[in-house]
């Protein structure tokens, strides 16, 4: 279990982008949809490397990206999706409370207020 965490937490910064693919695509209905290109309500591993490289993904990162999600039985259902979706959605929460602001001091001012300070 802890190791098909690890490999959902790496995956999911390709995978999907989380809440932006939510908003751009409908949800993760939508996005398993796109996956399925037979639409039997499994994504085999070469309909997902497919969709990867539609979206500019690397065919043997989707490999690995695949086998993380997909588990066991070799094949990524819509519960399977919404499960990485939502860890994805977790970890973008959490990045955006956790990073600190950006310093938007000019470098003139930076310099003048280490002059100031004696610097």
């Amino acid at each position: 279990m802890k190791k098909a965490m690890i490999g959902t937490g790496a995956v999911a910064a390709f995978v999907f982008a989380g809440a932006a693919f939510a908003d751009a695509h409908g949800g993760p209905a939508d996005k398993f949809t796109s996956m399925d290109i037979d639409g039997d309500g499994a994504v085999t591993s070469a309909e997902y490397v497919s969709y990867a490289a539609v979206e500019g993904g690397d065919a043997a990162e989707a490999e690995l990206q695949f086998a993380v999600m997909a588990g066991d039985d070799g094949v990524l259902t819509i519960e399977e999706l919404e499960a990485v979706m939502a860890v994805q959605e977790k970890a973008d929460d959490w990045e955006a409370s956790t990073t600190p602001e950006t310093d938007t001091m000019s470098d003139a001012e930076d310099e003048t207020t280490m002059e100031d300070d004696g610097y």
